[in-house]
């Protein structure tokens, strides 16, 4: 499982909002690193090397589940980028579930048609938000997931970067009125 830093995501004029990504990152890294460089583009966000993330899980779980809690807690927004395995990773739905409890905006974004290091796609993963029942209800009932209309890996990249910044705003404002 790979994290990045956060995105600084401007709701108004003087204010940013901080995401943070989740996903599988044994099967998913590079698709979604190749993702992350395209937003770094126009966002600046610093990306999370994968020597720095070994370095964090190599701690224990107990460690990896505190530095998760950290930066969940600065942020505003979890985005899960969803591969075909996501919703198998314990991890995964620990951040879910820990950024909704925490009263943080919520949603995912399939991601397997983007290509991986050997320029192929994979199968569509199961929406982890299935998995998550809060408070009686299933999380998959409250909050967003988009697939991106595209098999060419290149224009999900681009449907992603167009309305990325639109789909935090709305699962921020979504938990807001939620609560």
């Amino acid at each position: 499982m790979g994290i990045f830093d956060g995105l600084d995501i401007k709701k108004e004029k003087n204010k940013k909002w901080r995401v943070f990504y989740c996903f599988d990152g044994r099967d998913d890294h590079w698709r979604v690193y190749s993702l992350a460089s395209q937003l770094t583009s126009i966002t600046g966000q610093k990306i999370f090397t994968p020597q720095e993330w070994q370095a964090v899980m190599t701690k224990g779980e107990d460690v990896v589940k505190g530095w998760f809690d950290k930066n969940i807690d600065i942020a505003s927004c979890l985005i899960v980028l969803i591969g075909s395995k996501t919703a198998e990773r314990d991890l995964v739905l620990y951040q879910i579930e820990k950024a909704w409890r925490a009263n943080k905006g919520v949603f995912g974004v399939h991601i397997h048609n983007c290509d991986d290091v050997a320029h192929k796609p994979t199968i569509k993963g199961r929406n982890p938000f299935e998995l998550i029942n809060i408070d009686g209800k299933q999380l998959s009932d409250i909050t967003s997931v988009y697939e991106p209309p595209s098999r060419n890996s290149q224009e999900v990249y681009e449907y992603i970067k167009q309305y990325i910044h639109g789909w935090v705003t709305d699962a921020i404002m979504d938990r807001e009125l939620y609560n």
